[in-house]
């Protein structure tokens, strides 16, 4: 799991030597009580994203390994906000 706290402004932000595969990525702006689910990131074999726009003024950016198995549950896990099959 990868957590960015941006206390600037907004900005692009490059990761390095993460694992390949698919990530959820979700934001929550400074003092908020929810986030919000930003969709499945997939990595490829570099290892490398860049994250463009991340918001600042002390916004959290979650990166997380998701993983499953069922077809179009990825749908509702993203509706949701729950991490579920991670």
């Amino acid at each position: 799991m990868t957590i960015i706290e941006n206390t600037s402004a907004a900005q692009a932000v490059n990761l390095s030597g993460l694992p390949s595969g698919s990530y959820g990525l979700s934001q929550a702006n400074n003092g908020g009580s929810s986030f919000q689910e930003l969709g499945l990131q997939t990595i490829g074999a570099g290892g490398t994203l860049t994250l463009t726009n991340v918001t600042g003024g002390s916004a959290v950016t979650t990166l997380y390994p998701y993983q499953c198995g069922r077809a179009g549950h990825g749908k509702h896990f993203l509706e949701a906000g729950v991490p579920r099959g991670i």
